[in-house]
C-alpha cells in the first residue's frame, strides 16, 4: 500500500482563501478586515499602507519572503504585492511538501539571540572592568602612575610595559580585538 499523503498544514485553507482576497482587493487598506479575521495584526495606517504581521501558527514573513527585505521590513508586510508574494510562496511550500518555520518560532529565535547577545555584552564588560581595575593596581604596586619627573616617566614606562606583558599572558592581545569588535557591535542586528 502507497503511504498516506501528509495533511496539509492548518494555515493552508485561510491561505487560499485571503489569496483571493487579496487579488480582488483595490488597495491594502480595504484587507484590513479580512487579514484580522485570519489572526494577522495590522498597525495604524500610513496614508495607503500598514504593517501587517502573520500570526503565529502561519509560516514566518521572514523565512517565505521578509529576508529580500530590508532588515527594518523583515518581518512585516506592507502592500498587496508583499502579502500576495508571502501567500503564494508559503502555498507553493505546503504543496511541495517544503518545511516552514513558522511565526512563533522566529519570534522565539529573535528573542533568544537579542538575550544571548545582551548576556555576552554584559560578561564582556565585567571581565573588562575587572582588567582595568587589575590594571590600576598592578600599575600601583610597580609604581607607575607617580607623574613626577623624568625618572618618574622612565618607571611608569616600564611599569607599563610590564603590565602589557602580564596582560598578554593571561588574556591575549585578543582582549583589545574583543573590546573593538563589543563597541563596533550593532545594538540589535536580528
Amino acid at each position: 500500500a502507497a503511504p498516506a499523503a501528509a495533511a496539509a498544514p492548518a494555515w493552508v485553507k485561510g491561505a487560499r482563501d485571503l489569496l483571493v482576497k487579496v487579488n480582488a482587493a483595490p488597495g491594502m487598506c480595504s484587507l484590513r478586515g479580512a487579514l484580522t479575521g485570519y489572526g494577522f495584526s495590522c498597525g495604524a495606517n500610513h496614508g495607503g499602507y500598514f504593517d501587517t504581521r502573520a500570526p503565529d501558527t502561519w509560516p514566518s514573513v521572514y523565512d517565505i519572503t521578509g529576508h529580500n527585505y530590508h532588515k527594518t521590513n523583515h518581518d512585516i508586510m506592507r502592500s498587496i504585492s508583499q502579502l500576495t508574494k508571502y501567500l503564494k510562496e508559503a502555498l507553493r511550500r505546503a504543496a511541495a511538501g517544503e518545511p516552514c518555520q513558522l511565526e512563533a518560532a522566529r519570534i522565539a529565535e529573535k528573542a533568544g539571540r537579542s538575550g544571548e547577545k545582551l548576556r555576552k555584552r554584559y560578561e564582556l564588560s565585567i571581565i573588562r572592568q575587572f582588567q582595568r581595575r587589575w590594571r590600576a593596581a598592578l600599575l600601583e604596586k610597580c609604581g607607575g602612575g607617580s607623574g613626577g619627573g623624568d625618572d618618574d616617566d622612565d618607571a611608569d614606562e616600564a611599569a607599563d610595559a610590564l603590565v602589557n606583558k602580564v596582560e598578554d599572558m593571561l588574556w591575549g592581545t585578543a582582549a583589545a580585538a574583543d573590546d573593538a569588535a563589543a563597541a563596533a557591535a550593532p545594538a540589535d542586528a536580528a
